[in-house]
């Protein structure tokens, strides 16, 4: 052990190392967000490469948050070193992230998707690198107490992205073609009569530098429920990441994309349109899986049904895609309608007469079932 951590307390070193912990999964965040964008971006097709990289990372920060924990953890590290060791000072001194926010790489004077992520990934990983290097080595930079030869520093890092990068340049990395072979199920006529969109499972084929990478299968999760629900709507999210985030070193290439309503629905309006509509449309009509939670509330009414929370799971029944019905456990608080709370229990009610539904009484209850549901999930629709 350096003679660096010798003058560190026993809390001190532990602190340390358990930072060096933090920091690979800070690290393995930012590549796994990366991964995922570059799935995402093709969406974006009609701007530049470097833009549709961005708004796909945009995306994925606001699901998990993986540049903002990056930039705190170093943050935390940096005062680590301040407050209990001058010769840790050269933690201090290793890139610090860029002050901007990710949003700000969608500016024409904003910094480039491809550097952005690359000075995020440099931050994290040359400082878990250094903190490593002080338990096997010694000293990973100049500073007292230094003199560790050059050659026997830290290894230094790759970027994620970039000719030399672990994922090839943005031009090539968002190039995706979609696989000739999609696997459509057969529509299924609503109560309308109407044939009703077929459930597609789409596979993008990642193409880097004229060589084929990878094949990944994309499936969207739709998250339906009343107004009441808010942080269990946040848990199934929170699952379907933790999911996505077990995945990464498997040799399965499947990515599960949430999609909310309130988060990815884009506004707009027009002649016989409702809002409803408008996530049917945009969301609904794409998605593979579909997650439906209910508390007190039925929610309320659109032109085509009792509420929109029943037409999305109606429409993806008629789709003949996975359907999920949770109904929390929790007595109903005082404030509940009345009116609601019957008419729920009459229209949940039906929806037992056509096969099971689950419930919850806790969010680590919740979050055991969805995790279930989606393995089953995955092995149906894609034979795995």
């Amino acid at each position: 052990m350096s003679h660096l951590l010798v003058r560190l307390s026993t809390p001190q070193k532990a602190t340390l190392r358990r930072y060096g912990k933090e920091g690979r999964n800070r690290k393995s965040d930012i590549a796994a967000a990366v991964q995922g964008a570059i799935l995402y971006a093709p969406s974006y097709h009609m701007i530049p490469a470097s833009k549709a990289l961005a708004s796909a990372l945009l995306y994925h920060e606001q699901i998990g948050h993986p540049f903002k924990k990056a930039r705190e953890w170093v943050t935390k590290v940096n005062d680590f070193a301040n407050q209990h060791s001058p010769e840790l000072q050269s933690l201090t001194q290793i890139e610090f992230p860029p002050p901007q926010d990710i949003m700000d790489t969608l500016e024409d004077d904003g910094p480039e998707a491809e550097e952005y992520v690359n000075a995020f990934h440099r931050a994290v990983a040359d400082r878990v690198n250094a903190i490593d290097f002080l338990f096997n080595h010694g000293n990973p930079g100049p500073g007292p107490g230094g003199g560790v030869p050059q050659d026997r520093g830290p290894t230094p890092t790759r970027p994620l992205i970039g000719p030399d990068g672990d994922s090839g340049r943005v031009e090539d990395v968002v190039k995706v073609i979609e696989s000739p072979h999609e696997e459509p199920a057969p529509g299924v006529p609503g109560k309308t009569g109407i044939e009703q969109p077929a459930t597609t499972v789409t596979h993008a084929s990642i193409e880097i530098t004229g060589e084929q990478r990878q094949v990944a299968s994309v499936l969207n999760v739709f998250i339906a429920s009343p107004g009441d629900l808010s942080e269990e709507r946040k848990i199934v999210k929170e699952v379907i990441q933790e999911w996505n985030r077990q995945q990464q070193h498997t040799s399965q290439k499947v990515l599960l994309i949430s999609q909310m309503w309130e988060e990815d629905a884009v506004p707009i309006l027009g002649e016989g349109l409702d809002g409803q509509a408008v996530i049917n449309e945009q969301l609904l009509d794409n998605a593979n899986i579909v997650f439906a939670l209910f508390y007190g509330r039925l929610g309320s009414a659109t032109p085509r049904h009792i509420s929109g929370a029943a037409e999305e799971i109606e429409r993806s029944i008629n789709r003949g895609i996975p359907v999920h019905v949770y109904r929390s456990k929790r007595d109903p608080s005082a404030g509940h309608d009345p009116q609601q709370y019957a008419e729920l229990q009459e229209y949940l009610s039906d929806l037992e007469k056509r096969g099971l539904i689950g419930s919850f009484r806790s969010h680590r209850e919740l979050r055991k079932k969805v995790m279930r549901a989606l393995v089953r999930d995955v092995q149906l629709l894609l034979g795995r």
